[in-house]
């Protein structure tokens, strides 16, 4: 038997009450606030061999891009390799996506999930692992185009259409479209004061045009829509740079303390953004305390992971900012290795994670000319391990701050002018262009 969702999705199954906690799942996933988890068991409580709700499991343990989460995902694609024979062509669907990004093929998993998207626009969980996955690889243009392909048949009358913009938003921003981006984002909160995603993509388009006080306003007045959901520590975050931009050091520290940073929390999305807010903080001077002691354990044990180069490199900051080089050894050995391996993720430790890493720890040594070497030729290749215009920023301050250290003052000056030309309100640029000699 087959049912239809409120979009007209099949489902292979015969549970009303699994399709329709499925569907509010789906719903508080939308949100990237609420959390879906439990309301996913409930569906496979409803039917265990709900095919989606096995689906929903792997997805997530994979866009959760760590190795413990890899043992969730061998469990699930097990059971979904018993269900495929009696799933729907659309189901099929996410379990080729799923199984393509589990061996290592992340452009397939995408293209798989593309073709879902293709002959059912309106599935709102496809559309949402590919959103993060077209992020982890980096490409702003498919971010972009992926959400665009389906607008058409998200309109204002169809339940979720404002999350659909709200993705629409971020992708606008990620490809330098700041008005549209902020428009589009403002809708979506209109639509839906909990979209934390929305949020996330106006505080990015405030980010990157140096609107420091409209930021800082902005994130101040939605502040009590997402602070206690499940993105609330990277909507922090931004608020956290915002405050560094203006100068308030002590504000980003109390952000770190009260919300970025939990003893028990070893949820690595977490995780990378509390180790990239205290290396920001050591570029710009700035006494972080004890604060990476009590960080470092959670990046420690991860130094034998290499599952996601992104990652690798917030783990290297924090081997670094630690002394621990024992631990940086074990990294760049885990590195090494990865990088002679085939799939995406090899390909982004090889071009991007490796060199980075080695430039990071060359960082912690002083010997900022190696530090050069390493990340400068491979700076305009950055978004092929993925993250954000903001996140990836975190490699170009390091690249000037050691530029300036060498006492190449034509590096550094070259390096401050492009950011400047960029983003001309910047506080940090400008001090970048004063001490290369070039003040304004």
């Amino acid at each position: 038997m087959s049912l239809l969702d409120e979009h007209g999705n099949p489902y292979s199954t015969a549970s009303s009450d699994a399709l329709a906690s499925w569907e509010r799942a789906v719903a508080a996933h939308q949100t990237y606030n609420d959390d879906p988890f439990p309301v996913v068991d409930a569906a496979l409580e409803a039917d265990p061999d709900f095919v989606m709700g096995h689906c929903f499991h792997a997805a997530a343990s994979l866009s959760g891009t760590d190795k413990p989460g890899l043992v969730e995902v061998r469990k699930r694609m097990e059971r979904l390799s018993d269900l495929a024979p009696r799933a729907n062509d659309r189901e099929r669907g996410h379990i080729a996506a799923i199984a393509a990004w589990a061996g290592g093929d992340w452009k397939k998993a995408a293209a798989c999930w593309g073709a879902v998207l293709e002959a059912f626009p309106r599935d709102a969980f496809a559309l949402h692992m590919v959103h993060s996955l077209d992020f982890f690889l980096g490409d702003p243009r498919i971010l972009r185009d992926r959400v665009a392909r389906v607008l058409p048949h998200w309109d204002a009358t169809v339940p979720g259409h404002g999350h659909v913009v709200g993705m629409h938003a971020f992708a606008l921003e990620e490809t330098g479209d700041y008005p549209r981006a902020e428009e589009r984002g403002l809708y979506a909160c209109e639509q839906d004061p909990r979209d934390a995603w929305a949020v996330h993509a106006v505080a990015h388009v405030y980010e990157m045009e140096g609107r420091l006080e409209d930021g800082v306003a902005w994130l101040d007045a939605t502040w009590d829509h997402w602070i206690d959901g499940v993105f609330a520590v990277h909507n922090a975050w931004h608020k956290a740079l915002l405050h560094i931009e203006r100068g308030e050091h002590d504000v980003a520290l109390e952000i770190y303390d009260n919300v970025l940073f939990r003893p028990d929390n070893d949820f690595v999305q977490e995780l990378l953004d509390a180790a990239s807010l205290l290396w920001r903080l050591d570029l710009a001077g700035t006494d972080t305390g004890e604060r990476w002691l009590a960080l470092a354990p959670c990046w420690r044990r991860r130094t034998g992971d290499g599952t996601y180069a992104f990652n690798d490199m917030h783990t290297m900051m924090a081997m670094v900012a630690t002394g621990d080089e024992l631990g940086q050894a074990d990294l760049i050995k885990t590195l090494e290795a990865v990088a002679q391996g085939e799939g995406t993720n090899a390909m982004m430790t090889r071009r991007v994670g490796l060199p980075v890493c080695r430039g990071l720890q060359a960082f912690g040594r002083r010997r900022f000319d190696e530090v050069v070497r390493h990340i400068a030729p491979v700076r305009y290749n950055t978004h092929l391990f993925g993250g954000s215009h903001a996140q990836r920023d975190v490699i170009a301050l390091t690249l000037v701050e050691a530029a300036l250290a060498t006492e190449d003052m034509t590096l550094a000056r070259a390096l401050a002018a492009e950011r400047i030309a960029l983003k001309p309100s910047s506080r940090t640029n400008r001090r970048f262009l004063a001490r290369a000699g070039l003040a304004q």
